[in-house]
């Protein structure tokens, strides 16, 4: 299950009257401590509780295949995220072209989610972030070489905007970001539905990996039915929906699961001996995604670095699942 599963079951819960069932390959957040802890993600990455995709070869890269790490376990990869909170621009949204998605929605979403705690030396645009939400953000304390950098920033010509993560005024710039970080505490997707069992109404099973979505038809539509289950032991069984199903598994699960389902491009389905049950050629295509370059190497080198894989961020080539 995905960050955004936990907030969907939450949101879903707020009605008494609706019953949720969360479906988790992986364990309890409980028995993954180093997802409480904001340094431990070394812990995570390359176990049981990372999902461990590799990529294909990456022609930009010299070939190399990149892993991908993604949380394995109830709260998914918030628990082992690199905890910024980066908003984007209102026209990220807008751009979607999409009724209730657009900046103006999403923004509000975000300042809905969160609960901001800040300190005396962070300059906050107050009105910008929310407060009593679930989302528990905080500014982080920053090393003395930090504001060495951004002098250094600012004397090459970016305005210094201390607060651009959370505004979304400005896409150019330096400044601070706030993370998902309070008194050494990572926060994570799961204080929405289970830190402190305010939603009975929410069962979580751990252990089942989601192989297929069941469709049936109704009418001359194609109904999502229910899902097709694998437990660690392999047995398999049938959860029938009651009202509707919610694909929540992230964007390399989501797609995976649909494909497995017979929804995707035919051709690529047929070629693998999937049953098409919808042509939907967008289907685990056009992810965009960020690189994490670690280096020891002088602090120059490190910025120029950083550009320079940038530039390939957004190469779907580096993605794609093998």
């Amino acid at each position: 299950m995905s960050t955004a599963g936990c907030v969907i079951a939450r949101r879903l819960a707020e009605d008494s009257n609706t019953s949720v069932l969360v479906l988790e390959a992986g364990r309890p957040k409980e028995e993954v401590p180093a997802s409480a802890i904001p340094a431990g993600v070394s812990q995570i990455l390359g176990t049981d509780a990372d999902w461990n995709i590799q990529s294909e070869p990456c022609v930009e890269l010299n070939n190399r295949q990149l892993h991908l790490g993604r949380g394995k376990f109830v709260g998914g990869s918030s628990g082992c995220n690199g905890t910024l909170c980066i908003r984007g621009t209102p026209q990220d949204y807008d751009d979607w072209a999409v009724e209730g998605w657009s900046g103006a929605d999403m923004f509000a979403y975000m300042r809905k989610a969160e609960h901001f705690h800040n300190k005396d030396w962070f300059e906050a645009t107050n009105n910008e972030h929310g407060h009593g939400g679930p989302l528990a953000t905080a500014p982080h304390d920053l090393a003395p070489i930090s504001s060495r950098v951004l002098d250094s920033f600012q004397s090459k010509g970016l305005p210094l905007r201390p607060d651009m993560f959370t505004t979304g005024d400005a896409a150019q710039g330096c400044g601070h970001a706030v993370r998902t970080i309070i008194k050494g505490v990572r926060t994570t997707s799961y204080d929405y539905i289970g830190s402190d069992h305010s939603y009975p109404n929410i069962k979580v099973m751990t252990g089942q990996h989601v192989d297929k979505i069941v469709l049936e038809a109704r009418g001359s539509d194609l109904v999502a039915a229910g899902v097709e289950v694998r437990q660690a032991d392999g047995q398999k069984s049938y959860l029938k929906a009651e009202k509707e199903v919610i694909l929540a598994s992230g964007a390399y699960g989501s797609p995976a699961v649909l494909l497995r389902s017979g929804i995707g491009p035919k051709s690529e389905l047929e070629e693998l001996g999937i049953p098409v049950q919808v042509d939907l050629p967008g289907v685990g295509k056009n992810l965009m995604d960020h690189l994490v370059s670690f280096t020891s190497k002088p602090i120059a080198e490190v910025i120029a670095n950083s550009l320079i894989c940038r530039s390939y961020s957004t190469s779907t080539k580096c993605h794609r699942l093998a």
